[in-house]
Protein backbone atom coordinates (compact mmCIF):
# COMPACT_ATOMS: atom_id res chain seq x y z
CA UNK A 1 0.00 0.00 0.00
CA UNK A 2 0.89 3.44 -0.96
CA UNK A 3 0.73 5.88 1.92
CA UNK A 4 -0.90 9.16 1.63
CA UNK A 5 1.57 12.42 2.22
CA UNK A 6 0.31 14.82 4.40
CA UNK A 7 1.49 18.27 3.10
CA UNK A 8 1.69 21.51 5.56
CA UNK A 9 1.24 24.70 4.54
CA UNK A 10 4.67 26.34 5.63
CA UNK A 11 5.50 30.32 5.73
CA UNK A 12 8.62 31.82 4.09
CA UNK A 13 9.61 34.72 5.77
CA UNK A 14 12.24 37.41 5.14
CA UNK A 15 13.96 37.97 8.95
CA UNK A 16 16.44 41.14 9.04
CA UNK A 17 19.71 39.13 9.19
CA UNK A 18 22.57 39.86 6.50
CA UNK A 19 22.00 36.31 4.72
CA UNK A 20 19.97 36.35 1.18
CA UNK A 21 17.91 33.64 1.87
CA UNK A 22 14.25 33.03 3.11
CA UNK A 23 13.20 31.26 6.09
CA UNK A 24 10.34 28.79 6.46
CA UNK A 25 8.14 28.27 9.40
CA UNK A 26 4.91 26.68 10.49
CA UNK A 27 1.82 28.59 10.98
CA UNK A 28 1.03 28.60 15.06
CA UNK A 29 -2.50 28.52 14.07
CA UNK A 30 -3.83 26.00 11.37
CA UNK A 31 -6.80 28.19 10.71
CA UNK A 32 -5.53 31.49 10.82
CA UNK A 33 -2.96 31.96 7.65
CA UNK A 34 -0.89 35.20 7.96
CA UNK A 35 -0.74 36.12 4.12
CA UNK A 36 1.98 37.65 2.20
CA UNK A 37 3.08 41.25 3.46
CA UNK A 38 2.10 40.46 7.20
CA UNK A 39 4.46 41.11 10.15
CA UNK A 40 5.26 37.74 12.09
CA UNK A 41 7.51 37.21 15.09
CA UNK A 42 9.47 34.67 14.95
CA UNK A 43 12.21 32.65 16.86
CA UNK A 44 15.64 33.30 14.93
CA UNK A 45 18.30 31.54 16.49
CA UNK A 46 18.55 32.82 20.22
CA UNK A 47 17.06 35.71 19.51
CA UNK A 48 13.21 36.36 18.83
CA UNK A 49 12.95 38.76 15.31
CA UNK A 50 10.38 40.41 13.31
CA UNK A 51 10.06 39.34 9.72
CA UNK A 52 7.93 39.47 6.83
CA UNK A 53 5.89 36.98 5.13
CA UNK A 54 6.70 37.33 1.63
CA UNK A 55 5.23 33.93 0.41
CA UNK A 56 3.39 30.52 1.01
CA UNK A 57 5.16 26.92 0.88
CA UNK A 58 4.61 23.15 1.07
CA UNK A 59 5.78 20.50 3.62
CA UNK A 60 5.49 17.01 3.96
CA UNK A 61 3.98 16.56 7.71
CA UNK A 62 6.19 14.06 9.91
CA UNK A 63 9.31 14.62 7.51
CA UNK A 64 12.62 14.59 8.37
CA UNK A 65 12.42 18.71 7.92
CA UNK A 66 11.65 19.96 11.27
CA UNK A 67 9.85 23.59 11.16
CA UNK A 68 9.57 25.77 14.52
CA UNK A 69 5.99 27.47 14.42
CA UNK A 70 5.91 31.21 14.27
CA UNK A 71 5.39 32.97 17.72
CA UNK A 72 2.63 35.15 16.93
CA UNK A 73 1.04 37.16 14.02
CA UNK A 74 1.36 41.05 14.07
CA UNK A 75 -1.08 42.15 11.08
CA UNK A 76 -4.46 40.61 10.35
CA UNK A 77 -4.48 42.45 7.07
CA UNK A 78 -0.89 42.74 4.98
CA UNK A 79 1.20 46.26 5.85
CA UNK A 80 3.14 45.86 2.56
CA UNK A 81 0.72 45.38 -0.61
CA UNK A 82 1.56 42.94 -3.48
CA UNK A 83 2.78 45.88 -5.23
CA UNK A 84 4.98 47.00 -2.57
CA UNK A 85 6.45 43.14 -2.14
CA UNK A 86 7.43 43.31 -5.94
CA UNK A 87 8.89 46.45 -6.12
CA UNK A 88 11.09 45.88 -2.76
CA UNK A 89 11.73 41.87 -4.26
CA UNK A 90 13.65 44.36 -7.32
CA UNK A 91 15.18 46.74 -5.09
CA UNK A 92 17.07 43.93 -2.94
CA UNK A 93 17.83 41.85 -6.39
CA UNK A 94 18.76 45.04 -8.13
CA UNK A 95 21.04 46.33 -5.47
CA UNK A 96 22.20 42.77 -4.41
CA UNK A 97 20.86 43.57 -0.91
CA UNK A 98 19.18 40.34 1.73
CA UNK A 99 15.74 41.02 1.40
CA UNK A 100 15.01 41.08 4.92
CA UNK A 101 16.98 43.58 5.58
CA UNK A 102 15.27 45.44 2.12
CA UNK A 103 11.60 45.09 3.81
CA UNK A 104 12.99 45.66 7.18
CA UNK A 105 14.11 49.45 5.74
CA UNK A 106 11.05 50.32 4.19
CA UNK A 107 8.66 49.69 7.17
CA UNK A 108 8.37 52.48 9.51
CA UNK A 109 9.88 52.68 12.42
CA UNK A 110 7.16 51.83 15.03
CA UNK A 111 6.41 48.85 12.80
CA UNK A 112 9.62 48.36 12.57
CA UNK A 113 9.30 47.69 16.36
CA UNK A 114 6.17 45.48 16.24
CA UNK A 115 3.78 48.20 17.03
CA UNK A 116 0.49 47.73 15.64
CA UNK A 117 -0.37 49.13 11.98
CA UNK A 118 -2.98 52.27 12.75
CA UNK A 119 -4.16 54.45 10.05
CA UNK A 120 -5.19 57.92 11.76
CA UNK A 121 -8.71 59.18 10.31
CA UNK A 122 -8.43 62.73 8.32
CA UNK A 123 -11.55 65.18 8.90
CA UNK A 124 -12.48 65.87 5.68
CA UNK A 125 -15.30 68.18 3.97
CA UNK A 126 -18.03 67.05 1.61
CA UNK A 127 -20.79 69.23 -0.07
CA UNK A 128 -24.66 67.86 0.97
CA UNK A 129 -27.32 67.44 -1.56
CA UNK A 130 -28.76 70.19 -1.17
CA UNK A 131 -25.33 72.42 -2.54
CA UNK A 132 -24.62 70.44 -5.49
CA UNK A 133 -28.10 71.61 -7.11
CA UNK A 134 -26.96 75.08 -6.69
CA UNK A 135 -25.39 77.43 -9.84
CA UNK A 136 -22.38 78.74 -9.81
CA UNK A 137 -23.84 82.33 -9.47
CA UNK A 138 -24.66 82.32 -6.34
CA UNK A 139 -20.93 82.26 -5.34
CA UNK A 140 -20.89 85.41 -7.70
CA UNK A 141 -19.82 87.76 -4.37
CA UNK A 142 -18.49 84.97 -2.15
CA UNK A 143 -15.00 83.62 -4.30
CA UNK A 144 -13.71 81.73 -1.35
CA UNK A 145 -16.82 79.92 -0.94
CA UNK A 146 -17.28 79.56 -4.76
CA UNK A 147 -13.14 78.17 -5.26
CA UNK A 148 -14.64 75.24 -2.28
CA UNK A 149 -17.59 74.66 -3.82
CA UNK A 150 -16.18 74.26 -7.01
CA UNK A 151 -13.39 71.87 -5.73
CA UNK A 152 -15.84 69.73 -3.32
CA UNK A 153 -17.87 69.57 -6.60
CA UNK A 154 -15.51 67.56 -8.43
CA UNK A 155 -13.96 65.65 -5.28
CA UNK A 156 -16.80 63.44 -4.14
CA UNK A 157 -14.81 61.81 -1.48
CA UNK A 158 -14.18 65.22 0.23
CA UNK A 159 -11.23 67.57 0.98
CA UNK A 160 -8.93 68.25 4.00
CA UNK A 161 -8.33 71.35 5.81
CA UNK A 162 -4.97 71.82 4.20
CA UNK A 163 -5.98 70.56 0.32
CA UNK A 164 -8.83 73.58 0.84
CA UNK A 165 -6.74 75.79 1.99
CA UNK A 166 -4.34 75.39 -1.40
CA UNK A 167 -6.85 77.30 -2.84
CA UNK A 168 -5.70 80.05 -1.37
CA UNK A 169 -5.99 81.68 2.48
CA UNK A 170 -8.01 80.51 5.45
CA UNK A 171 -10.79 78.51 4.08
CA UNK A 172 -12.06 78.02 8.01
CA UNK A 173 -14.56 81.41 7.76
CA UNK A 174 -15.91 79.83 4.19
CA UNK A 175 -16.43 76.76 5.72
CA UNK A 176 -17.86 77.81 8.69
CA UNK A 177 -20.79 80.04 6.98
CA UNK A 178 -21.19 77.09 4.41
CA UNK A 179 -21.75 74.88 7.16
CA UNK A 180 -24.47 76.95 9.16
CA UNK A 181 -26.02 77.49 5.16
CA UNK A 182 -26.18 73.31 4.86
CA UNK A 183 -23.83 73.36 1.99
CA UNK A 184 -21.05 71.27 3.37
CA UNK A 185 -20.77 68.71 5.98
CA UNK A 186 -17.40 67.44 8.22
CA UNK A 187 -16.75 63.88 8.05
CA UNK A 188 -13.56 61.55 8.59
CA UNK A 189 -12.07 59.34 6.35
CA UNK A 190 -9.07 56.83 6.02
CA UNK A 191 -6.01 58.67 4.73
CA UNK A 192 -4.91 55.95 2.15
CA UNK A 193 -8.79 56.36 0.72
CA UNK A 194 -7.47 59.77 -0.52
CA UNK A 195 -6.58 59.71 -4.13
CA UNK A 196 -3.15 61.91 -4.42
CA UNK A 197 -3.15 65.54 -5.10
CA UNK A 198 -0.97 66.83 -8.19
CA UNK A 199 1.65 69.29 -6.71
CA UNK A 200 3.93 71.63 -8.45
CA UNK A 201 6.71 68.85 -8.15
CA UNK A 202 4.74 66.62 -9.87
CA UNK A 203 3.98 69.19 -13.17
CA UNK A 204 6.53 68.76 -15.56
CA UNK A 205 8.67 71.87 -15.58
CA UNK A 206 9.34 74.37 -18.48
CA UNK A 207 12.43 74.02 -19.92
CA UNK A 208 14.84 76.59 -21.05
CA UNK A 209 16.12 76.52 -24.46
CA UNK A 210 19.29 74.83 -23.40
CA UNK A 211 17.24 72.02 -21.50
CA UNK A 212 14.84 71.14 -24.45
CA UNK A 213 18.40 71.09 -26.66
CA UNK A 214 20.03 68.68 -23.56
CA UNK A 215 16.19 66.45 -23.59
CA UNK A 216 15.89 66.05 -27.30
CA UNK A 217 20.05 64.87 -27.67
CA UNK A 218 18.94 62.20 -25.13
CA UNK A 219 15.34 61.17 -26.80
CA UNK A 220 17.36 61.11 -30.31
CA UNK A 221 19.89 58.06 -28.65
CA UNK A 222 18.56 55.01 -30.32
CA UNK A 223 21.81 52.97 -29.22
CA UNK A 224 19.89 51.19 -26.14
CA UNK A 225 21.07 51.92 -22.54
CA UNK A 226 24.68 54.12 -22.12
CA UNK A 227 25.64 56.65 -20.09
CA UNK A 228 25.05 60.08 -20.68
CA UNK A 229 26.92 63.41 -19.55
CA UNK A 230 25.01 66.73 -18.61
CA UNK A 231 27.90 69.40 -18.58
CA UNK A 232 26.22 72.59 -17.28
CA UNK A 233 27.47 75.43 -14.27
CA UNK A 234 25.39 75.14 -10.77
CA UNK A 235 21.83 76.57 -11.01
CA UNK A 236 21.85 75.97 -14.95
CA UNK A 237 18.72 73.62 -14.43
CA UNK A 238 20.05 70.01 -14.73
CA UNK A 239 18.47 68.57 -12.33
CA UNK A 240 14.93 69.48 -14.38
Amino acid sequence: MTAVQTMQITLRVAVPVPLRRLFDYLPCDEQSIPAPGCRVWVSFGATRRLGVVVAHGSNVAGSSRKLKKIDAVVDQTPVLAAGNLDLLHWVSAYYHHPLGETLHSALPVLLRKGEAAKASRVSVWRLTEQARTLDASRFRRARRQGAIWTALLAAPQGLDRVQLAELGGDPGPALRTMTEKGWVERGETDPWSQPPQATDEDRAPTLTDEQRTAVEAVEANTDGYQCLLLDGVTGSGKTE
